[in-house]
Formats: C-alpha cells, structure tokens, sequence
C-alpha cells in the first residue's frame, strides 16, 4: 500500500455497524462495574423543546457536577427492558474513596409525558430530585413540529398536523397505558398539542413524588434570564453558586411565528388546560400563543 493510500485508509470514516459494536462493547465493559457507578441524584424530565439540553449542558460545566456521556438516556421510557445495570453504566464512577462524590443526573424530556414513567422511577430512585421545564404549549408545539421536519418526520403543514394529530395518536396513547413493553413511533413523534397538557402530567408525578421533589421552572423565565434560573437549580440540588462561562443556547432552530390564525386555534385549545396547571402550581404564567 502507498504512503497516500495508507493515509486516507486510516482516516476513512469508520463504518457505522462497526461503531454500535464498539458501544455495545463500551457498555457492557461499563456493565461489570455498574455497582462502582454513581446513581443519578436528579432528573430533568422535560419538557421536550422546553430548554433541557440547555440546562443539562450548564449542570455539567459545575464543578460537583458529573453528567453522563448521553444527555436523554431513556431508560425509564424506551429501554426499560434492559437491566438496571445498564442504566447505572451510563452514569459515572464513584471517585476513589475519601474523594467527594460529584452529583450526576441525566435528562430526558420524554418522560414527563410517558404515563409508565413516574412509577418506575419511584421504584428505582425513590429521593431523586426532579426538574421540569415549562415552556408555552404553543410555542412549544411549533417548536415540536419544525423539529419533526427537520428530521423528515412530518410532511404536513403545521395546523394540519395539529388536526391530524388526534387520529394518529388516539389508538397508541390507548395501548401504552395497558402495555408496558410498547414503544409508539407516533407518541414520539406527533404529539404536538397533546405534551403541552402539562397539569395531567404533572399530577401523575405529584402521586409518586411529594412536592417539594419536583422543582418546576417556566421555560420562557430560563430563556430570558439563564443565570438567575439556573442558580435556583443548583440551590435545589444543594450546589455552591456557580456561573458557566457562557450561556449558550443549545438545540435552537430558527423558523417562522405562529400565524393569527394557528395562535387563534391554539389559545383556545389551551385556556383550559393552562388554568388547570396554574390552579395545580398555584402560580401563573405569563404565556401568550
């Protein structure tokens, strides 16, 4: 072989069969020492579109904090039928003894909405502190939908989807309740409307949680103003003050407001459910579509 094609043999792309195997080997290494590992102290269950990956990413830059490789782990939700070792594997090793242990958690939007979700976690992690944002439920389907198209998800207009979206989804929300094991393509998908009922949501996990476990921002608050937001944050998680460098804004796209007649269609779909949350919080939001 020549010294050129040598050169380009080693740094050809590595094919992607060949990489899920070096992760799954990765994880089954990470597996053998899953008791050694640190459990997650917080989640951030959501909500999706609603600034988490922000947040997590700011979490990470403290210096007690330690996160995991993966941001949205998805275990309580799409891999439940794994062992708990590989969730633990996903999470950092506890420090040599003597050392102070870092606080690690991780972030999935996803199971905020998921119904099967709080039960499992009060199983496994019973005083994990949790994290919601909330952001507009119709800014924040807008946002959904441009983020299903971008991914070649959708191909409907915005207020078609929103029309559609009962019949592409009534039939799985159904099965999801009564099958543990489902995974809905189009729950994940197409539940632009559906998510932003948050005070259902919530209630499912005031059940399992008492409140003063479940620490609940305004997304809109955290956009506008990160640092004074993200200290509440680490005060909740018993943290010392800290300020990133920056604060990045992190998974945002640009696209085109709501037009008068979707934010017409859209107030009127959430007065009711967003009376219901501010009554549940005893708080409310200043939220316009």
């Amino acid at each position: 072989m020549s010294p050129e094609a040598a050169k380009r043999s080693r740094y050809a792309p590595i094919p992607e069969p060949l990489l899920e195997v070096a992760r799954s080997a990765r994880v089954q290494v990470s597996r053998l020492s899953a008791g050694s590992r640190l459990e997650p102290s917080y989640l951030i269950i959501g909500t999706q579109k609603g600034g988490t990956s922000s947040l997590q990413s700011y979490l990470g830059e403290h210096p007690s904090v330690s996160i995991p490789r993966l941001k949205e782990v998805n275990y309580f939700n799409r891999n439940y039928e794994r062992r708990y070792s590989w969730y633990r594997a996903q999470f950092p090793r506890r420090p040599a003894s003597g050392a102070d242990e870092p606080v690690t958690g991780e972030a999935t939007p996803e199971y905020l909405f998921d119904p099967r979700v709080p039960k499992r976690v009060a199983e496994r992690l019973p005083h994990v502190k949790l994290m919601v944002l909330l952001r507009n439920p119709a800014t924040r389907a807008l946002s959904h939908y441009h983020h299903e198209v971008a991914r070649g998800n959708e191909s409907l207009s915005f207020r078609e989807a929103l029309e559609a979206e009962p019949g592409r989804t009534r039939s799985d929300a159904e099965r999801i309740r009564r099958d543990p094991d489902f995974k809905s393509d189009a729950l994940r998908h197409y539940t632009y409307a559906a998510r932003g009922m948050y005070a259902e949501q919530l209630e499912r996990w005031f059940e399992r949680f008492s409140r003063d476990r479940v620490l609940v921002l305004q997304s809109e608050k955290f956009f506008a103003q990160p640092d004074a937001v993200y200290q509440r944050v680490l005060e909740a998680l018993n943290l010392t003050p800290y300020s990133p460098q920056t604060f990045r804004v992190y998974n945002s796209r640009a696209y085109a407001a709501l037009s008068d007649d979707d934010r017409r269609f859209l107030e009127e779909k959430f007065v009711e459910p967003n009376e219901r949350l501010f009554e549940l919080l005893g708080e409310r939001y200043d939220w316009e579509a």
